[in-house]
């Protein structure tokens, strides 16, 4: 196939730099929690329903109140059931720089996978986590080489997902049918019945890696997957993950910190390849100095500078 053959010539690794201005909003876990007694290096600050706390956080708002919350709740509180813990008024418009890096990223490999695509007559393409749709838009935009594109946006939040709704309303066509469902990652009775072996292609974009354990996340892409398919994974480089996490500002003012389960790259490599998965190019992204001298990144974001940010991998079914 022809497919194959593009993908397996699309090897790499490489560790780019950022060309854009970017506002980091992820939360410093070492300065952000410094004066929290219950702190941990993931950045959680105690169970759930834990009273949030009012000490002074060191990398923010001093005095500000800092709530931590399981892994996924910053995504999945968006349920709509009250106001005070939906992230959806926020989460795309708060300055989260990873999710810049990432629409930067994501211009570069959409045009990479057209090319791998280009025999298919019916593009069937799947944003799992698709949120309020940041990538689903992009999917829907894109110029896709083929007779008809066919979108699916899988998401845990309800009121995300109506933003999303929203948000791509005016894309679809009678080239492009724009879909999303409401699931659970971890109930796979959630899916809808007939996923298994239908999609081209798959993208993860930011943060969903974190939210499930590794050898369950790449058996789902590779159930998914039909023979041949490709997967483009993205998420919050280790390095950084080890002093950072996913955070929001509730409608009150508080900062919400996720929890999350943080995967080495290495571990999530050998992960792809137990679940039948090929992997065909790795990449990172590292903010240097000058972005901060040039003005492509805030000054609050020179903390950053040497550190690895974002990881992307590509994945075939094999």
């Amino acid at each position: 196939m022809v497919l194959l053959i593009l993908l397996a010539q699309s090897i790499d690794m490489t560790t780019p730099s950022l060309y854009k201005s970017f506002d980091t909003s992820l939360v410093d876990v070492k300065r952000s929690f410094e004066s929290t007694e219950h702190a941990t290096i993931e950045g959680s600050c105690g169970e759930e329903n834990r009273a949030p706390s009012r000490k002074p956080d060191g990398g923010n708002d001093v005095g500000r109140v800092v709530k931590s919350v399981g892994a996924g709740e910053v995504y999945r509180s968006g349920r709509g059931l009250s106001a005070d813990c939906s992230c959806r008024a926020t989460c795309d418009t708060d300055g989260n720089f990873l999710q810049a890096v990432d629409d930067v990223q994501m211009e570069e490999i959409l045009p990479k996978i057209s090319e791998l695509v280009r025999d298919v007559k019916t593009l069937k393409i799947l944003d799992l986590g698709c949120g309020t749709g940041r990538t689903t838009t992009k999917l829907a935009q894109h110029s896709w080489p083929c007779e008809q594109i066919k979108i699916e946006g899988w998401g845990a939040s309800a009121a995300m997902l109506n933003t999303a709704k929203t948000n791509l309303s005016s894309l679809a066509s009678s080239h492009t049918a724009v879909n999303l469902h409401q699931i659970d990652l971890q109930n796979p009775t959630t899916l809808p019945h007939d996923s298994k072996v239908s999609f081209d292609i798959i993208i993860i974009s930011t943060l969903a890696l974190d939210h499930s354990p590794l050898a369950t996340f790449f058996q789902l892409i590779s159930t998914l997957l039909k023979s041949g398919g490709v997967a483009f994974v993205s998420n919050l480089h280790p390095d950084m993950g080890a002093r950072s996490v996913a955070g929001y500002d509730d409608m009150r003012g508080a900062r919400r910190i996720g929890r999350n389960l943080s995967h080495g790259i290495e571990e999530s490599l050998d992960a792809a390849k137990r679940a039948g998965l090929e992997v065909k190019e790795v990449k990172e992204v590292e903010l240097e100095e000058r972005g901060i001298e040039e003005g492509l990144v805030v000054e609050r974001g020179r903390k950053w500078v040497g550190m690895k940010l974002w990881m992307g991998l590509m994945v075939r079914k094999m």
